[in-house]
């Protein structure tokens, strides 16, 4: 086997995982009831296939300067992602507590 053969090998394994991830990301958020564990669900499960789905585009890259862009992108992605994440569900957090309160109050 060549070089080449094995590295669209490992990619097709890897978009394979990518599949059978957002096969369960999609079968979460019908699952979970409440808003916290779909926003946990998609965070988490997006972003793993995320990073597969890069890492099997990095492999199929025919040229070096491909190969070191898409890197610098996956790098960036684990870096603003966590951050992202978190403040979508501390928003979502917030809005809760705040929706609560006007209801304790009799404002809504």
């Amino acid at each position: 086997m060549t070089l080449y053969t094995l590295r669209l090998l490992g990619s097709d394994v890897l978009l394979l995982i990518f599949t059978v991830l957002l096969c369960f990301g999609i079968w979460g958020m019908f699952r979970f009831k409440t808003n916290f564990g779909r926003i946990l669900n998609s965070s988490k499960i997006d972003s793993v296939a995320a990073i597969f789905l890069m890492l099997a585009l990095i492999l199929r890259s025919s040229s070096f300067s491909t190969m070191i862009k898409l890197s610098v992108i996956l790098i960036f992605y684990l870096l603003t992602n966590p951050v992202v994440n978190q403040l979508i569900a501390y928003s979502a957090k917030k809005h809760l507590n705040d929706e609560q309160l006007l209801e304790r109050e009799g404002l809504k």
